[in-house]
């Protein structure tokens, strides 16, 4: 057995046997499932899966031993082993964290417990359906106790080829009718879910209670108050994007009746519901808070957190089938002020950081000698120390960098990933990042290397990693947006620059700017700068809103270019291109019969607007020319950074001409 310090697999740290090369999501999740978990060897059952922590053992099982198996998704992982409970602690460290940094200290001893033999199944991504499966091999293994953690992995599952993982697809979406129809469609995936994982538990507990074996169920954790729900907040709300700005300007009853407002015209709308509850907590309002958060865990399709409602369902289980209960998330509910767990509880949505671990042991133990079984040493209790340094913070970091690809990679749809729109679960963990270690983050993403370098990587990770550098710009308009928030507008202002420079094709960086001008006072390039975001179609809601919850006032944003095709943006050029050769020929009237055909067919053809505006001028129309030139910086964020620089300098010299010619009319 070995000391487990480390989160590994969900959680991003690297796994026991990270010499070996990553593994992908789809050889752990979908080809090593269909192999069995161990392999006989000389004796030995040894784990063959990816990624796995499970120490071999020997087959028969020994006399005298007592053999434990903890099976699970990524939070049994966590657990390790449990004979780094008996730590003997070198009398000059002090107890804060169970992290070790080997350069300055010798890693402390173990001590192992005699006659006991743990070994550990947790497999980073595992549902329910891949853990009864691991759960029908161990039985034949002589356990004398098996201990389980289900519950945060149980949406429709990662996605798998062949006819099995085909029929069970359609089974669940056959579930998942029969539940829209009883219960609405908005809650099918999350009812569906919670039957599913209900008859998996039991047949565990079913079998486990014909063979006489001991089991015990937990129920699991969640980051209630600080890690918002999956997918893209409605940021086009209007009442969804006042109640953010009330919010930010802790103007919390306010915030909380615009929050209650939306959710009374859409009830499953859980960003609304979230910040509910984050508005409720900051006045105080603990209880109705927490009702709200855990709201949010029940209803979200996702199921990637377990939900009070699924904890009930463990609970019942256990009880009907006379099974053992380690109730976690009593515990850590407990142990979190006002009864909310965050983020210094849990490192992400659902793994506790290491320092819980022997807490969750002394509950173990506790579980287990309530079934008067003597399987697990009893733990000494100790409150943990919590502290947070640098191999807390890099899990924080590496989390947000992995929830910010997932969430372009797989949550937006394509236009809102090249729009740049931000994700909410990373800016909690970069702004969870920020209040305990002030700079950090932004030391971190301004090198290259240090982002580089700081990422934990392992088969999670690898996924993005070749394109980590591509990465760092978005990275950065989160820290300037965290900022904003935070009502630090200059250091969002330079933050969001810097974005902007590197990614001058992301039009949501815009509203960044457009908000961290407002908070500086400076009114009228903020709505300058959102009256260009309005171009973009798919942002036009999303700008108007913000400036609506911000008291910005907006002009008519020109028609956008996304809406014209690949063929009309080519006939555009071309007519543009004659209408141009058609004015150095000195046909004015014709090369304007074209420009102008040009821009109805692409209104976002730059080269067009700039020459049909120098005609329109020279004609002595100078309200025309401006109206045609005030549409050129939008189109011209579509074009490469040299041809925008020279459209834009053509610009300015024209400006300079419309402002004389207007002067003159006077």
């Amino acid at each position: 057995m070995m000391l487990i310090t480390g989160i590994i697999a969900l959680s991003l740290l690297p796994s026991a046997r990270a010499a070996a090369p990553a593994a992908s999501s789809a050889v752990v999740l979908c080809e090593d499932i269909r192999k069995p978990f161990f392999r006989l060897e000389r004796g030995k059952a040894v784990a063959q899966r990816t990624n796995s922590l499970a120490a071999s053992f020997a087959l028969p099982k020994p006399a005298g031993v007592r053999r434990v198996f903890v099976l699970g998704e990524s939070v049994a992982s966590l657990l390790g082993t449990p004979e780094w409970i008996n730590l003997k602690i070198p009398e000059n460290i002090r107890l804060q964290t169970l992290s070790w940094d080997p350069r300055l200290t010798p890693r402390p001893a173990s001590v192992k417990i005699p006659g006991l033999e743990t070994i550990n199944c947790g497999m980073g991504g595992y549902d329910s359906r891949r853990i009864l499966g691991v759960f029908r091999e161990i039985l034949a293994y002589e356990p004398d106790l098996i201990i389980i953690l289900s519950g945060n992995n149980e949406s429709a599952g990662y996605p798998c080829g062949g006819l099995s993982f085909e029929l069970r697809r359609r089974g669940r979406n056959l579930l998942e009718r029969f539940y829209g129809w009883r219960y609405g469609k908005s809650e099918a995936a999350a009812r569906a879910s919670l039957k599913l994982h209900e008859l998996r538990l039991d047949d565990m507990a079913k079998e486990a209670g014909r063979r006489k074996i001991p089991v015990i169920f937990c129920t699991l954790p969640a980051n209630i108050s600080g890690m918002p729900p999956g997918g893209t907040p409605p940021l086009a709300l209007p009442g969804f994007a006042a109640g953010m700005a009330a919010l930010e300007q802790k103007r919390f009853a306010e915030a909380a009746g615009l929050f209650s407002g939306n959710l009374r015209n859409d009830p499953y709308d859980l960003f609304s519901r979230f910040y509910l509850g984050r508005a409720l907590e900051s006045a105080g309002r603990f209880k109705e808070a927490r009702a709200e958060y855990s709201r949010v865990l029940d209803l979200d399709p996702r199921q990637d957190r377990a939900s009070p409602e699924r904890n009930a369902m463990i609970r019942r289980v256990a009880a009907r089938r006379g099974a053992g209960l380690c109730d976690l998330e009593a515990v850590f509910y407990a142990l979190s002020p006002n009864a909310l767990p965050g983020f210094r509880q849990i490192t992400d949505g659902v793994h506790w950081w290491d320092f819980y671990s022997r807490l969750v042991w002394a509950e173990l133990s506790d579980a287990a000698g309530s079934m008067g079984l003597a399987s697990l040493r009893e733990v000494p209790r100790l409150r943990p120390a919590v502290a947070f340094g640098p191999v807390e913070l890099r899990k924080t970091f590496s989390y947000a960098v992995s929830s910010m690809e997932n969430f372009s990679t797989h949550t937006l749809k394509p236009e809102e990933t090249g729009a740049g729109i931000l994700s909410e679960k990373a800016l909690a963990e970069i702004t969870f990042a920020e209040a305990v270690s002030p700079g950090l983050m932004e030391r971190t993403a301004l090198s290259k290397k240090a982002f580089s370098d700081f990422l934990i990587k392992n088969f999670w990770s690898m996924e993005f990693a070749d394109r980590l550098e591509k990465s760092r710009p978005y990275f950065i308009a989160h820290l300037a947006e965290m900022e904003r928030r935070r009502g630090n507008f200059a250091r969002a202002l330079r933050l969001i620059g810097l974005a902007m420079a590197a990614q001058p094709d992301k039009p949501y960086y815009g509203i960044i700017k457009a908000l961290a001008l407002s908070g500086l006072g400076r009114k009228s390039e903020a709505e300058k700068e959102l009256s260009s975001v309005c171009a973009r179609p798919e942002l036009k809601g999303t700008a108007l809103a913000a400036a609506e919850a911000h008291g910005l006032k907006l002009k008519t944003p020109p028609p956008s270019p996304a809406r014209a095709s690949g063929r009309d943006r080519d006939t555009s050029k071309k007519l543009s291109d004659e209408g141009v050769a058609r004015m150095s020929t000195g046909d004015p009237a014709g090369a304007e019969r074209l420009l102008a055909e040009a821009i109805r067919i692409n209104p976002g053809n730059a080269e067009a607007l700039l020459s049909l505006c120098s005609l329109r001028l020279a004609k002595k129309g100078s309200p025309e020319a401006a109206q045609l030139c005030g549409a050129v910086p939008a189109a011209a964020e579509f074009y490469p950074p040299s041809a925008r620089q020279t459209l834009l300098s053509e610009l300015d010299k024209l400006n300079a001409r419309i402002k004389e010619s207007q002067k003159q009319d006077r």
